[in-house]
């Protein structure tokens, strides 16, 4: 009985988890992204006041399937 109930609540959490699971749109060098300001410290005072996304900037290198090096430009001060 236990073992069932253990057995079902997995596969609840699963079913919850793929509703919400996205795939990622295969990149390769040379195509143009957006970069998201989420994580980059701003100059900016007011954080609502910031523009979302930055870019769009070219992909340089595919490091893994989700990550990437981006072509920034030396004025924005952040590590590639």
């Amino acid at each position: 009985m236990v073992q069932y109930q253990l057995e079902k609540a997995k596969e609840d959490y699963k079913c919850f988890a793929d509703q919400h699971h996205h795939d990622v749109l295969p990149l390769a060098v040379g195509n143009r992204v957006w970069l998201s300001t989420r994580y980059v410290l701003m100059t900016q005072p007011l954080k609502k006041l910031n523009h979302h996304y930055l870019g769009p900037f070219r992909v340089e290198a595919v490091i893994k399937t989700v990550e990437f090096c981006l072509s920034l430009p030396w004025t924005m001060r952040i590590h590639p």
